[in-house]
């Protein structure tokens, strides 16, 4: 096989010309952390429910919630309840953070809304 038969010796080739290829889509990219994308309705996995309980249980002390709290916000984001999950409180990641202050916002707004 001669080099221009093979593709990749000619894009080390164009490389080190300076040619630069157009791009074949709109697509963008940004800085930022990669995280996994599920499809809709796969399965999550009992580590990462049992991280998503810890961090509820730690926000709900740190805040002196209610007992239940935790159990019914783990409902809103999973569609069930957190029966087999160990009751341990685990400082959150930024992820479940986040997910409250959304839920936070959007009470307030839909309260503000009925007033």
């Amino acid at each position: 096989m001669t080099s221009s038969g093979n593709p990749w010796h000619r894009a080390s080739a164009a490389r080190s010309s300076g040619f630069a290829p157009e791009p074949r889509s709109d697509i963008k990219s940004a800085d930022g952390d990669l995280v996994e994308v599920r499809p809709r309705g796969a399965p999550i996995p009992y580590a990462e429910r049992q991280r998503w309980f810890s961090g509820l249980l730690y926000i709900a002390e740190r805040r002196d919630y209610k007992p239940g709290w935790a159990a019914h916000k783990f409902r809103e984001q999973f569609g069930r309840w957190p029966d087999d999950m160990l009751k341990q409180a685990m400082p959150p990641k930024t992820d479940i953070v986040n997910w409250v202050r959304s839920r936070q916002i959007a009470f307030a707004k839909a309260r503000s809304a009925a007033a």
